[in-house]
């Protein structure tokens, strides 16, 4: 919650995030326009202009991840069916809404059921809507190494499993975990077995390798590079979609 001397720097809509308010945020949600988006920008900038998006907002800038909410948000699409929240929008840090979600300290059944909302979202004709390989702060800690951290065997395969909308692998299990600084696979830190931060876990170790994981000494410098993003699901901007509707928007 936030103090009553503070309320008054935070939008309507920020305050039903904080406040974890779902009627509230329904409301604000439910007027829209003849192309059916909403009247106000989930995409802009929340929390002062640091942080893009409502979802992202939903998710880092509150203290308790609501589950119902981040539903709701998901939920908002305009009248062709798609999705109206960018839930492939990045960060300063170059992160998406996946990596704030295995980041962010919440209950390991929170993680998996967010991780399977994003994965499973999906356009009208079936089309996959987030691309994990938008998370651009790989070059640090990839996706799966912060799945790893989470040494949960099932948000670590929901993301091995995860695919592009070619088929392809989403993303790539020999990358370099913090780029040429260490050199060392995900396969790597899984095998250490003398770590206080991490407890040797066979599953996971079983889990990188029936995905393709190697050590370092059998990775390429090819092999071990981030896959690129193509073909990412981007919403219209607000400020285009306030010229075509010609309707006020807030």
């Amino acid at each position: 919650m936030i103090s009553s001397d503070f309320r008054h720097n935070y939008s309507p809509l920020e305050l039903a995030l904080y406040d974890e308010d779902l009627g509230a945020v329904q409301r604000l949600l439910a007027p829209r326009d003849e192309c059916g988006f909403p009247t106000l920008d989930l995409n802009g900038w929340y929390g002062g202009d640091v942080t893009p998006t409502a979802l992202k907002f939903a998710i880092m800038r509150v203290e308790r991840v609501n589950v119902p909410i981040i539903q709701a948000l998901l939920q908002v699409r305009d009248n062709q069916g798609y999705p109206v929240i960018d839930v492939n929008a990045q960060d300063f840090l170059g992160r998406t809404v996946i990596a704030d979600v295995l980041y962010k300290k919440m209950p390991i059944r929170v993680k998996r059921e967010l991780l399977q909302s994003f994965l499973d979202l999906r356009g009208p004709k079936g089309e996959l809507i987030v691309n994990l390989r938008c998370d651009a702060c790989d070059e640090e800690y990839t996706l799966l190494y912060d799945a790893f951290l989470t040494r949960d065997i099932h948000c670590l395969r929901m993301l091995l499993d995860a695919r592009l909308a070619n088929g392809e692998r989403a993303l790539n299990v020999n990358q370099r975990v913090g780029g040429w600084r260490t050199g060392l696979t995900l396969l790597d830190f899984a095998q250490q077995k003398d770590s206080p931060w991490y407890k040797y876990n066979q599953e996971l170790v079983d889990a990188i390798k029936a995905a393709g994981g190697l050590n370092s000494g059998e990775v390429s410098n090819e092999q071990g590079r981030r896959f690129q993003p193509t073909d990412v699901f981007r919403p219209l901007p607000f400020a285009l979609i306030a010229l075509l509707t010609e309707q006020p928007r807030r």
